[in-house]
């Protein structure tokens, strides 16, 4: 005895399989949704949130990190724009929303200082990189407060770069 599916069920087994794909695929998208200057880089278990800015809280521009998505940003890559002439500055709490943040990399941007608290919130974070190329514009350089991690926050400088 053959059994043969009547269109009904096939119907309902198409459906179910349809709703699935478009499940799996809505819950990726709403999992790593990015504002429209960066991108996610990199495969689901090493992945990067890229940004292309033109800089970081200057006269051009407010730059608000409110609006990353906390529980997936693991790693932020900053990548300021070389032509423009700008400083950007880390106000204290910058980053704060970022909560499990572990790797920061700052590119480009026209850092002139790190004030106290530059880094607040950012308990998880283990690799911190900032290179300003400050020196390929002007004799800027970059001042670092002592206090520029909060005294709740443990930091391991060991993977860090600062230049």
């Amino acid at each position: 005895m053959k059994l043969v599916p009547s269109v009904p069920d096939l119907i309902i087994v198409f459906l179910c399989i349809t709703v699935s794909v478009l499940s799996a695929t809505i819950s990726n998208s709403l999992l790593y949704q990015a504002p429209d200057e960066c991108r996610w880089s990199g495969s689901a278990d090493d992945i990067t949130l890229v940004c292309r800015l033109r800089t970081i809280n200057s006269e051009l521009e407010n730059t608000n990190f409110s609006v990353i998505q906390p529980q997936n940003t693991i790693r932020l890559r900053l990548e300021c724009n070389d032509a423009l002439l700008f400083q950007s500055s880390i106000s204290p709490g910058s980053f704060h929303p970022l909560f499990e943040l572990r790797s920061l990399t700052i590119n480009y941007c026209k850092i002139g200082n790190l004030t106290d608290g530059s880094f607040q919130g950012l308990r998880e974070l283990r690799n911190l990189t900032i290179r300003t190329h400050n020196t390929d514009w002007s004799p800027m350089s970059l001042e670092i407060s002592p206090n520029v991690f909060t005294e709740d926050e443990e930091v391991s400088w060991g993977k860090s770069q600062i230049c």
